[in-house]
């Protein structure tokens, strides 16, 4: 009973997450400037806070949701691992939005447009705008996604397809099937490091990463469009990705080989377990909202 109301609430969390974030980019098109950068701070704020909350009541002594919020990172290998594995994450994310482009598809949601449209006049509106797109958006969506979400479906299911399905739901909450497979890529990592560190913070910096990354791909690719330097950002991006991800696995190697990475849990009943997680009401609405928005963005 405990249980399925935790499997309960934390479908609704998905699904009032899902529609706070829907309501955020409605907002963003039809406010410019500084009021659109507050607007989207406390629209961020409250996209992840009341689920978060919503989330936490809905469990119970037995079945407590662990936040992973403390700093629990003793080792350069994990902050080496945590930066380059970020960076493979971001470029191939990258890659696969170029790709997306030049096929003609749906190009992903980007803060393109918006950066456009907030004159950068002073150091105030510089430091807001970093935190609205890079900060903000790592801390809340991992404290909610990778602190809260995850930890009510280890109550569930086995370590591997908690990661799975948590990185699913991370890439839903982003609402285009365009934009599905780099956030799923992000999620599979940012899980994983933090099943593997027992902290959400790894998670947390790599988040930033591939924010701050993004950010920099934009100003450069405004900046210096005319000089027709995107012809050289897939080649470059592909060398600087291999780099990226050998000296992630090295790293990740060294942590094996030390001991410093958790093992997995066993798995017990995995059918059972993700009965209960996505065959309930919560969930159920979570996904057909995906599912609208999706065929909506689509045609």
């Amino acid at each position: 009973m405990h249980q399925n109301r935790t499997a309960l609430f934390s479908g609704l969390s998905l699904f009032l997450c899902f529609c706070l974030l829907s309501g955020m980019s409605w907002l963003a098109g039809r406010l410019t400037g500084r009021t659109l950068l507050l607007a989207m701070t406390g629209a961020e704020i409250l996209a992840f806070a009341i689920p978060i909350l919503l989330l936490r009541l809905g469990c119970t002594r037995e079945h407590p949701v662990c936040m992973r919020s403390f700093l629990k990172i003793s080792r350069p290998s994990v902050i080496g691992f945590t930066f380059f594995a970020a960076l493979a994450v971001s470029i191939l994310t990258f890659l696969i939005d170029y790709v997306f482009l030049r096929t003609g598809a749906v190009a992903p949601a980007s803060m393109t447009d918006i950066v456009r449209d907030v004159p950068i006049a002073d150091g105030r509106t510089a430091v807001l705008l970093a935190g609205v797109f890079i900060f903000l958006p790592a801390i809340l969506e991992e404290l909610f996604v990778r602190g809260a979400l995850f930890s009510a479906y280890e109550q569930y299911i086995a370590t591997g397809p908690c990661i799975v399905i948590s990185a699913l739901c991370f890439a839903m909450l982003h609402g285009t099937l365009s934009n599905f497979i780099g956030p799923l890529l992000a999620g599979l990592l940012y899980a994983y490091m933090t099943y593997s560190f027992d902290c959400i913070w790894p998670a947390v910096a790599a988040h930033c990463i591939n924010n701050l990354y993004y950010v920099l791909i934009l100003w450069l690719t405004n900046t210096y469009n005319v000089f027709g330097i995107w012809k050289y950002f897939p080649a470059v991006s592909g060398i600087l990705f291999l780099i990226c991800a050998y000296l992630a696995f090295c790293m990740l190697e060294n942590l094996l080989a030390s001991g410093h990475i958790r093992r997995f849990s066993k798995p017990g009943s995995v059918e059972h377990g993700l009965l209960a997680i996505t065959i309930n009401p919560g969930f159920t609405v979570f996904v057909l909202a995906f599912a609208a928005k999706a065929i909506f963005k689509l045609y």
